[in-house]
């Protein structure tokens, strides 16, 4: 290895100076300040903490709410748009008189919806249709008569109400009523009552306890009623009741408690839809306990951190200071071009050595890609000036101007205005060697002035399109689909005396980007594409055309990895499918005017 040159040496001994010094200043603003700012990280440790608990539990008990909320705001909700549906209303009264037939059809689709209510909704649930008109009841898969009086005391408006039901169970019951607005009970023409057990909220609160800090219940604070599932403390009721009553609970909120000489956080959060509130109270203390406890454990560790400072200091310096100096003085080295002398060689199995081994990899890889992408340069200049050179044909152009020669005689001026115009186009984009990347619908414009011109000359062309606008904002090289179609009408199609029958299309399609060029030519076996393929992955050859193998070339290197073309035998025009392929780049490319 040479010698260390005097910049070299200067900027190794700066690189020490600050580092190491910087490791001394490191261990020592660590440890003199941890002891200095304990006291005050210990008092904001106990309000961080509160502040999680109160977030997280606030958090926890809105879901919930909103959560009973949407359960039971579907149940009420169904209960209002039944009073609109035309069976309902035909069973209300509002209809003329129905056979018996009739009558059983109503009842079946009325229950029918029930049931389905019932199987969808996240709650078990009952619903009864009450006519007021005809005094009769739809319940159960049964129709009975009732008393409408019956009803007077139990039915309030638009709010959820508890009490027993018939068999005794606690349910909540709710009532929608046509019309919405009534004065005394006969103004009523129909009462939809719905009702769900009290056991659907006590299941709901235990699959909440299962997962909270605390216990969790249902409270009204306009009864002092309280609902809790099965892990609910029971023992606690006695204590948190009158603590309760003597509150008066906004929307949400919290507050601090205390029962058995044990200190607990409160939440509360209203479920809007019941008026009721769900509780919720934490142990405070209970987790807080830790952190008093660990006071000791810190104090004894920031001694043992003292005794293992200074020999720290000293290992830092030899196990990372010096590898550090040895990786930085090589990295100079690759700065300034050398990539020969910069080997780095260790000792020991550690990270370093996995660097060094790293770092060797990389200028060797550096140096080989240096050499493959000066290789791909020339491949590709090779490869844009072949393409260049197979459009400045000169048979072409002499053809071309044989063709205005002649019209002129002919006095055809339109046929040679035309054909003057489309040649100009033609080599005013051939020529324009500054762009390497157009839109897609550029390249498209310029095939069609390729295909007007061979139109003139001699072949008639039934042409077709297929550009979607997702692809118009697609970039491609440059005379891409031109000689596809050139070589398409020269080898497939004029040899079958056939009318030229063309189809391009472009689409974007599972991430690619996919370009299609059928023709009705006289296609090619599945050999013939099985060697086509073969022979366009190896480099060019006297015998191998230049036009499909400088295509693929070109989509290779501009969109790297994947892109290529692909031969088929067409099924829509019973010739030749070339598909040209890529991953989708989006629409960077360079700018084209």
């Amino acid at each position: 290895m040479r010698p260390y040159s005097a910049v070299e040496r200067q900027e190794t001994a700066m690189f020490r100076h600050t580092i190491l010094t910087k490791m001394i200043l490191v261990i020592l603003l660590f440890l003199v300040p941890a002891l200095l700012l304990y006291a005050y990280s210990n008092r904001t440790s106990v309000k961080v903490v509160e502040d999680l608990i109160h977030h997280s539990t606030k958090k926890q008990l809105h879901f919930f709410s909103r959560q009973m909320d949407d359960s039971v705001n579907r149940l009420s909700d169904f209960a209002v748009s039944m009073t609109q549906d035309p069976n309902v209303r035909q069973f209300m009264g509002y209809s003329f008189i129905r056979t018996d037939y009739e009558e059983v059809r109503l009842h079946a689709a009325i229950l029918e919806k029930l049931d389905l209510n019932n199987i969808s909704s996240a709650w078990p649930s009952e619903t009864a249709i009450y006519s007021m008109l005809e005094k009769r009841m739809l319940a159960k898969s049964t129709v009975q008569p009732f008393e409408p009086g019956r009803l007077g005391s139990k039915i309030t408006s638009n709010e959820w109400a508890s009490r027993r039901d018939e068999d005794g169970r606690p349910s909540f019951f709710y009532y929608a009523m046509v019309p919405a607005v009534y004065k005394k009970l006969e103004d009523l023409h129909m009462v939809i009552e719905v009702k769900f057990p009290q056991h659907n909220i006590e299941n709901l609160l235990d699959q909440f306890a299962s997962a909270s800090n605390g216990q969790v219940f249902l409270y009204s604070s306009d009864t002092g009623q309280i609902i809790s599932g099965k892990r609910y403390m029971r023992s606690h009721l006695r204590e948190l009741e009158p603590q309760l009553h003597n509150r008066e609970l906004s929307d949400s909120g919290n507050f601090r408690i205390r029962m058995s000489n044990i200190s607990y956080e409160l939440y509360y959060e209203k479920v809007s839809s019941l008026g009721w509130h769900v509780v919720e109270y934490v142990p405070v203390e209970t987790i807080l306990q830790p952190i008093r406890s660990n006071q000791v454990q810190f104090y004894g560790t920031m001694l043992l951190l003292l005794a293992v400072a200074v020999g720290l200091v000293l290992m830092l310096y030899r196990n990372v200071q010096q590898p550090i100096l040895k990786l930085i003085r090589n990295i100079e080295r690759v700065k300034q071009g050398n990539y020969v002398n910069t080997t780095l060689s260790g000792s020991g199995d550690n990270e370093f050595q996995y660097l060094f081994d790293r770092f060797n990899e990389m200028t060797m890889e550096i140096r080989q890609l240096i050499e493959k992408v000066y290789e791909e340069r020339l491949r590709s200049r090779d490869a844009t000036l072949k393409q260049l050179q197979s459009q400045i044909n000169p048979h072409f152009l002499y053809n071309c101007l044989s063709f205005i020669m002649n019209m002129t005689k002919l006095k055809k001026h339109d046929d040679v205005v035309m054909m003057t115009y489309h040649l100009s186009q033609y080599y005013r984009y051939v020529t324009r060697i500054e762009v390497e990347t157009v839109p897609l619908p550029v390249e498209i414009e310029f095939t069609k002035h390729y295909l007007k011109i061979t139109q003139l000359r001699f072949v008639q062309i039934d042409m077709e399109y297929d550009i979607p606008d997702s692809v118009k904002d697609v970039m491609i090289p440059k005379l891409l689909i031109q000689p596809i179609i050139e070589n398409a009408i020269k080898h497939g199609i004029e040899t079958t005396g056939e009318p030229v029958r063309l189809h391009i299309s472009a689409f974007r399609e599972n991430g690619e980007v996919r370009i299609i060029v059928e023709d009705n030519g006289v296609g090619i076996t599945a050999d013939k594409i099985a060697d086509i393929a073969e022979r366009m992955q190896q480099p060019l050859g006297s015998d191998m055309g230049t036009g499909l193998w400088n295509i693929n070339q070109r989509l290779q290197m501009h969109f790297g990895e994947g892109a290529g073309i692909e031969l088929f035998e067409s099924t829509e025009l019973n010739g030749l499918k070339i598909v040209l392929r890529w991953k989708d780049p989006g629409s960077e490319a360079d700018h084209y005017d």
